[in-house]
Order: structure tokens, then sequence, then C-alpha cells
């Protein structure tokens, strides 16, 4: 082998090696890019639901106790 085959072989050699941890990079860049996307739609959803309670939740308490009280009918009539 020349020497300039040699070069070139050693040149190949460290290219590939970039190409591989480059490679991983990226794949750890996009794993880490999904989490940061699931972490914001868990943001928004999380404020979504912070800003429908605001004025709302003595309506949803009262919604909710009426429908435990007729569960509780309903189960003294099938008893």
């Amino acid at each position: 082998m020349t020497e300039i085959e040699q070069l070139n072989y050693e040149q190949i050699i460290k290219y590939q090696t970039f190409h591989k941890k480059l490679k991983i990079d990226i794949e750890k860049a996009l794993y880490k890019l999904i989490q940061l996307q699931i972490k914001q739609d868990d943001y928004q959803l999380v404020t979504e639901f912070i800003k429908n309670q605001k004025g709302q939740s003595q309506t949803k308490m009262n919604v909710g106790g009426n429908t435990f009280q007729n569960f509780e009918f309903l189960q003294t009539q099938f008893q």
C-alpha cells in the first residue's frame, strides 16, 4: 500500500468514526427533542386544565356531588 493509499485509508476510518459519533449524537438529540415535546404537551394540557378550572370548580363540585347522590339513590333502588 502506497503512502497516499494509507493516508486515504486513515481518512476514511476517521470519517467513518466521525459519522458514527455524529449519528449517535443526532439520535440523542432527537430523543431529547421528543422528551421536550412531550413535556410541552403535558404543560399545555395542565395550563388549559387550570384555565378551565377557574370559576368552574364550584359548579363541577356540585355536579360531582349530584352524580354521587344519584348513584346512591340508584344503588338503594336495586337492593
